[in-house]
């Protein structure tokens, strides 16, 4: 298949594939798939580079951030050797907006070509960007209109965040397509949902949305309930109580195998996501991972939570409304102890992920969105 479909990540799949892989795929966003389809695949990373022509960009870069306060890093990508891939093949696939704002000079250059490549991009948060005013606003706002022109599609992983840019911005309403977020099922999976045998509450996550400190404050609450947090944003200086084991863990470095993480899920009595409110779909992979491995959740009702028609509060998830420590701890000590509740909502979530977010629908939809379904 003479077919090229090039991916563009942040970093850290390529150092996942020089070994033999075991881990789960989610995080290629299919990338393995139409490689075994036989699609000729490429990847690009972000990586630091030098040069008087990079200086340049940085210093762009570092303009643009600050007065659009949208993720502008075009020296981390925009160097020849990855135009010309970029340019030269058949689809491309964004996956994160970030990405989208750093390569938006070639987006113009590509839609001017007369054999386009097709660019896709996945939007984790591109329209959650706020706090600019003014002449400061405009500039955003010219400058994400460039890149829904440019792009010809969009995936949305919150149905919030979709909602949002769908109304905003309807010129391109036809672009954007709501594809939730989906776990591998070969891998995240456990043999029975009982509680019995689990101990402890887990945290995961280093993303910016995450509520760090209230964690921290759970911790010293709750002095009888052990916390196993497996995150990079916390030093082990700010740590105050014993009940607490924290391990450095980030995806994109590896620091923590997706077999290592596994056995943490299907440790734990309860996954606890305490988030800001946001419109960018924060927590939805630790959520499904920790859901799939028998691992009921406990999470921040956000206006960017991925799916509200997949997910019922004490059926197959639980929601915090009121995102304050009294509230987590008030809710943590209701359920810690009611084995019959975490035992039947983990039930119900197991069937929700494997109905509903196994990889093989995004997969599916992500072929069709690209317009490759018959390749």
């Amino acid at each position: 298949m003479n077919k090229v479909i090039t991916y563009v990540y942040l970093s850290g799949r390529k150092n996942r594939l020089k070994k033999e892989f075991n881990d789960a795929e989610e995080f290629f966003y299919s990338y393995l798939y139409f490689k075994r389809l036989g699609f000729n695949t490429e990847i690009i990373e972000f990586s630091h580079n030098d040069g008087v022509v990079n200086s340049l960009l940085k210093f762009l870069d570092k303009v643009l951030r600050k007065t659009t306060k949208l993720p502008f890093f075009m020296s981390d990508i925009l160097i020849i050797r990855n135009i010309k891939q970029l340019l030269s093949s058949d689809y491309v696939v964004l996956t994160s907006d970030r990405i989208a704002c750093s390569i938006l000079p070639l987006l113009i250059v590509n839609s001017l070509k007369k054999r386009k490549a097709n660019f896709t991009c996945v939007v984790l948060g591109l329209f959650q960007h706020k706090g600019v005013k003014g002449l400061k606003k405009i500039f955003q706002n010219l400058l994400i209109n460039s890149i829904l022109k440019h792009c010809d599609n969009f995936i949305f992983l919150g149905k919030g965040e979709f909602d949002y840019a769908a109304i905003e911005h309807p010129k391109y309403k036809e672009k954007f397509h709501f594809v939730p977020f989906c776990i591998d099922t070969n891998f995240w999976k456990i043999k029975e949902a009982s509680s019995n045998s689990k101990n402890g509450i887990l945290f995961v996550g280093n993303d910016g949305n995450r509520l760090y400190d209230l964690v921290l404050e759970l911790a010293v609450k709750l002095p009888n309930i052990k916390f196993k947090l497996i995150t990079s944003n916390i030093n082990e200086d700010k740590l105050s109580s014993e009940n607490v084991h924290l391990v450095m863990g980030h995806w994109q470095s590896n620091k923590i195998s997706d077999t290592e993480l596994k056995r943490y899920y299907q440790e734990s009595k309860l996954t606890i996501i305490p988030l800001r409110n946001t419109l960018q779909p924060s927590g939805q992979s630790v959520a499904l991972q920790s859901m799939a491995n028998g691992t009921p959740v406990l999470i921040s009702k956000t206006d960017g939570f991925w799916s509200y028609e997949d997910f019922q509060d004490n059926k197959n998830i639980f929601f915090i409304e009121e995102n304050n420590i009294e509230t987590w701890k008030e809710t943590i000590n209701k359920l810690y102890n009611n084995d019959e509740l975490l035992s039947q909502v983990s039930e119900n979530a197991i069937k929700t992920i494997n109905n509903n977010f196994h990889l093989n629908i995004f997969h599916r939809n992500l072929e069709k969105i690209m317009g490759i379904e018959n390749e």
